[in-house]
């Protein structure tokens, strides 16, 4: 089963981990954060309608 590892504190403030076989990456913050990931969130999800590559959204949970 892979491991998560921590990466550190992303530009929005999250706490960063990076999955040990470097498939995924998760993003986590408090409360006060959702709205600024949320953001970061539709901002992945219209590149990817451009045909840019980029990362995607695997799964969100509040």
């Amino acid at each position: 089963m892979p491991e998560w590892n921590p990466v550190g504190t992303g530009e929005s403030g999250a706490q960063v981990f990076r999955r040990d076989d470097g498939a995924l990456v998760a993003k986590c913050v408090a409360l006060s954060g959702v709205d600024g990931l949320r953001e970061e969130r539709r901002r992945i999800e219209w590149l990817a309608g451009t045909g840019i590559p980029g990362p995607s959204v695997v799964d969100w949970s509040t």
